[in-house]
C-alpha cells in the first residue's frame, strides 16, 4: 500500500469518528476546517505536537468521547507509518493525562 493509500484510509477512519461525533450532537468545525486547509496528517501531527490539548479534544473528554480523538487514532498500527515514534508516544501521553487507556 501506497503511502497515499494508508492516508487516505486514515481519513476515512478519522471520518467515521466525525459522523459519530456528529450523531452526538457535537460538530467539530475547527478540526474540519484544518483537514480541508492542510490535510488531515498534518492536522494530527500539529495537534498532538502542541503543548496543549485544543478546545476539540477538551471537549471531547468532556463528552467522555476521546475513543474518537485523533490522539487515540494514532495509536492505531495501520497508521504507524505516518506518524513518527515522538508523535505516537505524544498523543498516548495526553491520552493517559486525561485518564483515557489505550487498548
Amino acid at each position: 500500500m501506497t503511502e497515499k493509500e494508508l492516508e487516505d484510509e486514515f481519513y476515512a477512519a478519522v471520518m467515521r469518528d466525525v459522523k459519530i461525533l456528529v450523531k452526538n450532537g457535537y460538530r467539530p468545525t475547527a478540526f474540519l476546517n484544518m483537514i480541508s486547509q492542510k490535510g488531515v496528517r498534518e492536522t494530527a501531527k500539529q495537534l498532538v505536537n502542541s503543548k496543549e490539548p485544543s478546545p476539540g479534544y477538551t471537549k471531547l473528554w468532556e463528552m467522555g468521547c476521546l475513543q474518537y480523538s485523533v490522539e487515540n487514532q494514532i495509536q492505531d498500527e495501520r497508521w504507524h507509518s505516518l506518524f513518527t515514534d515522538e508523535e505516537r508516544t505524544k498523543a498516548k501521553k495526553r491520552l493517559a493525562d486525561y485518564n483515557f487507556i489505550v487498548r
